[in-house]
């Protein structure tokens, strides 16, 4: 008895072919994006430990020894409250700048162009958000 060969036409093979190049394009995006979500929700927040994070990362990128690596951590660390002082200062400069602004400009606006400006502002502030993290999840720092 000869084996059956099975004869399939054209046009299934075809979509049997698309279905599969389709399955593996879902496949590689869904996977793209576990990824991209994984690494924003690891790095969205502020890091428990600041120093000790960037002085593991000067080690991987420059090669320090352990003597080195503890010479920065150290640098680091003296730093860390001034700097985190000089942040909010400056944040704090900012929001009252931004404040004085969003007055000035709410008095010239209608009710109606009022709602219509915070919505926007709303929306910016949004997408500002989205491209941090964004940012943070492929390496980019703020």
């Amino acid at each position: 008895m000869k084996p059956t060969r099975l004869v399939l036409p054209k046009a299934t093979l075809v979509l049997i072919l698309l279905g599969a190049a389709l399955a593996g394009f879902c496949i590689g995006f869904q996977t793209n994006a576990a990824i991209i979500r994984a690494r924003v929700r690891r790095l969205s927040g502020p890091a428990e430990n600041m120093p000790a994070l960037l002085t593991d990362n000067l080690a991987k990128v420059l090669g320090l020894d352990e003597a080195q690596k503890t010479a920065v951590l150290g640098i680091m660390q003296r730093h860390e409250v001034r700097m985190r002082e000089a942040r909010e200062r400056r944040r704090a400069e900012v929001d009252a700048m931004v404040a004085e602004l969003d007055a000035e400009l709410q008095a010239q606006f209608t009710p109606e162009q009022k709602a219509r400006h915070e919505q926007y502002l709303e929306e910016l502030r949004r997408k500002g958000e989205e491209n941090r993290k964004l940012r943070r999840a492929v390496g980019g720092g703020k």
